[in-house]
């Protein structure tokens, strides 16, 4: 791991001469190009558990095949060799992170991953229920992606402990993947005297211990897969009573299928159709009923009937309606980009707009999304990478 210089002076990286760097020889394609990788002729092999990060859960581990490829090559025994001597620096140990690494470091290149946690798979790990995605399988992999010439550090984060403008100065490119860390709120009148969490800090809590703490009759808002989680995680937990309420219809409810029957298997009660009012009381929570939750274009816009009302109670709300940037990366990235949400990138080669060798991938740019998007991204960047520096 390079001990890049975070004093606020920049400078060039000279390349490394072979000799300099240890030869990665891990190109395992039967045939392979740099040419066929761009145009994404060749099958990749990383079997990621398809969509588990929270909107399309579908429990299958298919290998990933990103748009336009034809079947290629197999993997095979090592056979070719690239040494790129160039260094790149990755934020964030997710998907999108790893992937971008594993095919870097296939290519020859040095990879300096960095993540604030104390291991790598980002919501893999942290915060998917085990139920879901059993430990081991993760695990598994993750080894699989992990190569030569790719190192890790743990326990630093972006903002904090170094800055783009730190790696820009110490690594040839850079790829930013640090993912959507916080839970979103919704200001509910009353319930700030509530005992009431987010969606992923309870999941968080319930992978990081095991079991996480619930009360006996737990209320759910929200309708997509980090809510169906979080109301099957509670159930797990001990609540007695779980109830799932949502502004979407059940047809229009953005968790899968299998999710609804899973939670009604659990005699987890669901109540299509509500927005949260206000709490009258410690233990009360009044609903409205929602006529639409989009508009003719789509957007979503939440129109109420304020005639329709209904009153649960409650010993615990999980507020699980989304994902954000972290404060303090947030304030941050506002400082180095502009924007305190989403990363600008170029949707076809991921480089941040205005930044020639910096790029970024997964949630930072989505928003909460798939691992399908985020490998895809990862991969995306690697090309665009190694596009930087042909010879």
């Amino acid at each position: 791991m390079k001990n890049f210089n975070t004093g606020g002076q920049t400078g060039q990286v000279k390349r490394k001469s072979p000799d300099q760097r240890s030869r990665v020889s891990i190109l395992r394609w039967n045939q392979f190009s740099r040419s066929q990788f761009r145009q994404h002729k060749v099958i990749e092999r990383i079997t990621w558990p398809i969509g588990v990060c929270f909107r399309s859960v579908l429990r299958l581990r298919r290998n990933v095949r990103p748009k336009g490829i034809v079947p290629g090559a197999l993997l095979d025994p090592p056979r070719q060799h690239f040494d790129r001597c160039f260094d790149v620096a990755v934020v964030g140990a997710g998907p999108a992170g790893l992937t971008c690494g594993h095919y870097l470091a296939r290519l020859g290149y040095e990879v300096d991953i960095m993540d604030k946690a104390k291991g790598p798979g980002g919501m893999l790990t942290q915060a998917v229920p085990a139920f879901r995605l059993p430990e081991e399988m993760v695990e598994r992999e993750i080894d699989g992606l992990t190569l030569p010439g790719m190192s890790f550090e743990y326990g630093k984060a972006l903002g904090k402990d170094f800055s783009v403008t730190d790696l820009e100065a110490n690594y040839n490119a850079v790829f930013l993947a640090p993912g959507l860390w916080s839970g979103r709120t919704i200001n509910i009148a009353g319930l700030e005297k509530s005992k009431m969490t987010d969606g992923l800090s309870f999941l968080q809590s319930c992978r990081g211990n095991g079991k996480g703490k619930v009360g006996k009759d737990v209320v759910v808002i929200g309708g997509g897969s980090v809510a169906s989680d979080a109301a099957v995680s509670a159930k797990h937990c001990g609540a007695k009573k779980v109830t799932l309420v949502c502004l979407e219809s059940a047809e229009e409810m953005p968790c899968l299928q299998t999710e609804i029957d899973e939670m009604k298997t659990h005699g987890i009660k669901i109540e299509n159709g509500w927005g949260p009012k206000a709490a009258p009381s410690k233990t009360k929570l009044s609903f409205v009923g929602c006529k639409a939750v989009f508009d003719k274009g789509g957007a979503f816009s939440p129109v109420f009937d304020e005639s329709k009302t209904m009153e649960l109670g409650f010993d615990q709300v999980i507020l699980a309606v989304g994902q954000q940037t972290e404060p303090a990366l947030a304030k941050y990235l506002k400082k180095e980009f502009g924007r305190e949400d989403r990363v600008e990138v170029d949707t076809q080669t991921m480089q941040v707009v205005g930044r020639s060798a910096v790029f970024a991938g997964g949630d930072i740019v989505r928003g909460a999304g798939t691992v399908v998007e985020a490998v895809g991204d990862g991969r995306n960047a690697a090309a665009a990478i190694d596009a930087l520096f042909e010879e």
